[in-house]
């Protein structure tokens, strides 16, 4: 009869993997790569290796002064399909949509969390390109309304610049679009306002 139980639980965690995890401490993930220093001297990520992120990230932004976290975004990547891929739909006042090829292919489309409210289906506020220096793009929605979608003239945001992709996460530096990003002091060296690098980490 022992036995018998014995064989019926282990059969069960065996095809529930998901049920004995909780009582098991997480690994420790390795965050080696998310120094700036890391970045430095590598080749360009591979088109399957960009390929590959998908899932839910954890993202921190640091200072370029200090290593200061600035602050963190929670993104998620899910693959795009093959049209969407390489065409993007074009709309233009007073006419009729149509599809333009894409100068540089998107691989992923996303949301962030706290910009997922403001979410469109045609909008995303994270897409993620592929090319000879694959971002990732974070921008809020344009503002949509019951006769249509506005996009404001200056729009901020950030372009995730990949350097380096590891089976934990991603990392690389920070491009900001619309805000101020550096301050000079005459006699002092510039001081860099803002993230000026990021790293990835997978969530299990």
């Amino acid at each position: 009869m022992h036995t018998s139980f014995h064989r019926i639980a282990l059969f069960l965690l065996a095809i529930l993997p998901g049920c004995h995890r909780s009582n098991v401490p997480n690994v420790p993930v390795d965050r080696s790569f998310c120094a700036i220093s890391a970045q430095k001297g590598k080749p360009t990520p591979s088109i399957a290796e960009v390929d590959n992120l998908g899932g839910r990230y954890s993202v921190a932004l640091y200072s370029a002064d200090s290593g200061k976290v600035l602050d963190r975004l929670d993104i998620s990547l899910s693959p795009t399909d093959t049209l969407h891929r390489f065409y993007q739909q074009v709309y233009d006042a007073g006419k009729p949509s149509h599809w333009e090829r894409r100068k540089e292919p998107v691989l992923a489309f996303g949301d962030e969390r706290r910009l997922k409210s403001r979410q469109r289906p045609r909008w995303p506020s994270v897409s993620l390109y592929y090319s000879d220096k694959p971002v990732i793009s974070v921008f809020p929605p344009p503002r949509c309304f019951k006769g249509g979608c506005t996009v404001p003239g200056m729009r901020v945001g950030l372009f995730l610049n990949i350097k380096q992709v590891t089976p934990a996460g991603f990392a690389g530096t920070v491009d900001q679009v619309g805000t101020v990003t550096s301050m000079h002091v005459a006699g002092q060296p510039p001081q860099f306002l803002g993230p000026h690098y990021f790293c990835a980490v997978k969530e299990q």
